[in-house]
């Protein structure tokens, strides 16, 4: 797995004081490699636009410079060409400026909408949740007001291909970083069944062991230092539960590629991962 050699943060000019391009820029500081800023706004016409620094709205421009000048050292900076996209396809002009940046990440919002928000509308019509559904690339969700940090990564597994490459990029990055890794599985078996399959829930408990034992060793021969948890009852509640418990920096999580919005993530895990969690989300994918 290769460290992180490009980044493309999703900047949208009407949250300007989210802080997502000044952690994003401070992440690609900290790991020596390039970033690319796109600002999503929305039009005159009331389309959404998707545009590149030196082509957004003089205001936008200016506040993505202040923040951009005032990390230091400074970094090469590299920006995707300007592209106007109608509504509900600025996820796919994201990924598309991605793929043409050739970048390893995508920094984005949880929430991120490009027309005005409305309370009632759920995560699944979010350009967040639908550049989650349909990019290649890993995306890394960021809640309002958090932080990139690298010190205390938690990485959940359960054992599939998709948590595999979670794995290997969680460890790349936790030894690139210096992080220390707490590795999880969550044994998900409804509480009715338990006195009639209990002999299936010990079963499922010690290959959820097998896991985190062999990820934990695996990271201790990268010289990451590693601890190994097994939880049981809902995955989602119990991954970010840990998270809270131990302070963690950031979530790993694995998920396929682009298989569809609605079967990818409409219930999902990494779903409700994303909803709750007070840290940011990396979502590994696995094409």
């Amino acid at each position: 797995m290769k460290k992180l050699k490009s980044i493309l943060v999703v900047f949208n000019g009407a949250e300007a004081g989210n802080g997502h391009l000044k952690q994003a820029v401070r992440l690609a500081n900290e790991g020596h490699c390039e970033v690319a800023v796109a600002v999503v706004l929305p039009s005159t016409d009331g389309r959404p636009v998707l545009v590149g620094v030196r082509d957004v709205s003089e205001t936008a421009k200016a506040v993505v410079a202040k923040t951009v000048t005032a990390i230091k050292p400074k970094i090469e900076e590299t920006e995707p060409q300007m592209q106007t996209v109608l509504e509900g396809r600025v996820d796919e002009a994201i990924i598309n400026v991605a793929k043409e940046r050739q970048c390893d990440l995508i920094v984005i919002g949880r929430g991120l909408r490009v027309i005005e928000a409305k309370p009632e509308k759920s995560f699944m019509e979010s350009v967040t949740a639908r550049v989650i559904g349909k990019s290649p690339i890993d995306v890394l969700v960021m809640p309002h007001g958090a932080q990139i940090k690298w010190d205390h990564v938690l990485l959940a597994i359960d054992g599939s291909r998709c948590s595999e490459v979670a794995t290997g990029k969680a460890l790349v990055l936790s030894r690139e970083f210096g992080s220390s890794l707490d590795i999880l599985s969550v044994v998900d078996v409804a509480h009715e069944a338990y006195g009639e399959a209990s002999h299936e829930l010990e079963r499922l408990v010690g290959k959820a062991k097998q896991f985190v034992e062999t990820t934990k060793e695996r990271a201790e021969s990268m010289h990451v230092p590693a601890k190994a948890f097994v939880r049981e009852g809902s995955p989602s509640e119990r991954i970010v539960a840990l998270a809270n418990d131990l302070g963690a920096d950031i979530i790993f999580m694995g998920s396929y590629g682009r298989t569809g919005l609605r079967k990818l993530l409409m219930g999902s895990v990494v779903e409700k991962v994303i909803r709750r969690a007070s840290c940011p989300v990396y979502v590994a994918k696995s094409c």
